[in-house]
């Protein structure tokens, strides 16, 4: 759940790529012991979005123009396989609750609340892939999801 708070920090401009990451400097800064600050940066670490350096700590991950097409073409791929599936297998609930996440987005970007927009549709694409039935594309959505997280600014949610 830590580790959460830390990409949130990126997304919101707070941390920049290239960005030096002290954990007791975070850990004051989310009010948190060291303990889990230097367990969710290791997690971090494991999932690419920041990089460990000698004696003193993480850095933020840089995402190339590469790594950024990687991300839109692999979720392209997915997004749109899901698509498909949750038109044909979602239920009648499940179209319900999507639509409603959709509104909700839709209404944090006219009041121009972009974190809350994108929270909201990253919400809806999840619903989407959870309706399609298939749990493999769901776990492929969720792998691009986190890829996505490590350059947010350069791969914006679409609602």
């Amino acid at each position: 759940e830590e580790a959460a708070g830390i990409p949130d920090l990126q997304g919101t401009g707070q941390l920049a790529a290239g960005e030096r990451l002290i954990p007791q400097r975070l850990a004051e800064e989310l009010g948190l012991s060291r303990t889990p600050v230097k367990e969710a940066l290791a997690i971090l670490e494991r999932e690419g979005l920041v990089t460990r350096a000698e004696n003193w700590g993480y850095s933020v991950r840089l995402i190339s123009v590469r790594d950024a097409q990687d991300v839109f073409e692999a979720r392209l791929v997915v997004e749109t396989a899901n698509s498909f599936h949750a038109a044909l297998r979602a239920t009648e609930s499940q179209l319900g609750a999507m639509t409603q996440r959709l509104q909700q987005a839709h209404g944090q970007l006219r009041r121009r609340r972009i974190m809350e927009f994108q929270r909201a549709s990253r919400q809806v694409h999840e619903q989407i892939a959870e309706a399609s039935g298939n749990g493999m594309l769901v776990q492929m959505a969720t792998s691009v999801c986190a890829s996505e997280a490590s350059g947010s600014a350069a791969v914006p949610p679409v609602a």
